[in-house]
């Protein structure tokens, strides 16, 4: 087993922005690669995009994508 660790600096390390937030998802700005990236509950990370409004739009296609398949 490796017993190195590796230290950041903590001004290297850029957290990502929350920009908005519903019931079981999120979009997060990218301060690394400028995307606004899709987060959805129980299954994670789903997609980016450049605007955000395309980020939410992803994040409620996929949820009502998995309500149409539970329904089924």
């Amino acid at each position: 087993m490796n017993k190195r660790t590796v230290k950041v600096k903590a001004k290297l390390v850029k957290a990502n922005l929350i920009v908005s937030e519903g019931d079981g998802w999120r979009v997060e700005y990218d301060r690394v690669t400028k995307d606004y990236v899709s987060y959805v509950k129980g299954r994670g990370y789903i997609g980016s995009s450049a605007k955000p409004l395309e980020a939410q739009q992803r994040c409620q296609a996929y949820a009502a994508e998995a309500l149409t398949r539970a329904a089924a």
